[in-house]
C-alpha cells in the first residue's frame, strides 16, 4: 500500500474513534477516556506530520526499501490506534479470569459496599491488573473500577493459584476517599483514612 494512503486511512481511522471515545458511556465514565482521547490526537498528529516531512523530502531513511524499515514505518504510525484497539481485549481477558465473578458477587453482596457507594453497584472500565500463570500456580492483582449511586471506588483483589485452583486472599473496596473496606472480613469493617495502595 502507498504510504500516503496508508497515513491517510490511519488518520480516517483515528478521526473517526475520537468521538466514540465519549460517545460509549463504557468509556467516557472510565479511566481510559482521556488516555484513549490523548493517544489518538497523538496519532493524528504523528500521521500529519509524517506525511508533511515526507512531501519536503525528509526522512530518507523510511523511503528506502527494506523489510525493517517497513516494521518500523507501521508500527509508528499506527501504534496509536492499536492501543486503542488492543486495550478492550485486555480488559475483557481480565473479566475472564475465574476469580473475577466471584469478587463481584463478593461486592454485590456486602452491605458495607452497599451503604459506601449505593445502588444499583455496576462495574466500570477498564479492569486494571497483572497475572502470573502456570498450569498449577499463579498470582493476580486486578483493580477494578466501581460506583454507585452515591460513590465510587477501586475494588482491588489478590489472589493466588494452587494445585490449579485459584482463590482469593485480599478483596478490598477503596473508595474516592481513601476509605478501605475489607469484604473478606465478616463484618465488613472499613479502615477510615488508610491509604490506598497500588499493585505490589
Amino acid at each position: 500500500m502507498n504510504e500516503r494512503v496508508f497515513c491517510k486511512a490511519m488518520v480516517a481511522l483515528m478521526v473517526g474513534c475520537l468521538p466514540c471515545v465519549f460517545l460509549i458511556p463504557a468509556v467516557r465514565t472510565g479511566a481510559a477516556a482521556w488516555p484513549f482521547a490523548i493517544a489518538l490526537a497523538l496519532g493524528i498528529g504523528i500521521n500529519l506530520l509524517y506525511l508533511w516531512l515526507r512531501e519536503q523530502q525528509m526522512l530518507s531513511f523510511f523511503g528506502r526499501p527494506g523489510l525493517l524499515r517497513k516494521l518500523i514505518k507501521f508500527y509508528l504510525l499506527s501504534a496509536p490506534l492499536l492501543y486503542v484497539v488492543g486495550f478492550p481485549f485486555f480488559d475483557a481477558s481480565l473479566r475472564r479470569l475465574p476469580f473475577f465473578k466471584d469478587a463481584v458477587h463478593v461486592l454485590e453482596t456486602s452491605d458495607a459496599a452497599k451503604n459506601d457507594i449505593g445502588l444499583p453497584l455496576k462495574v466500570g472500565w477498564p479492569v486494571e491488573g497483572s497475572i502470573e500463570e502456570t498450569p498449577d500456580s499463579g498470582h493476580s492483582i486486578l483493580e477494578i473500577p466501581v460506583f454507585g449511586s452515591r460513590d465510587g471506588g477501586t475494588l482491588r483483589v489478590v489472589s493466588t493459584k494452587a494445585k490449579g485452583l485459584w482463590k482469593i486472599n485480599e478483596l478490598t473496596l477503596i473508595l474516592r476517599d481513601g476509605t478501605v473496606r475489607d469484604l473478606l472480613a465478616k463484618d465488613g469493617q472499613g479502615r477510615p483514612g488508610d491509604p490506598a495502595e497500588g499493585p505490589g
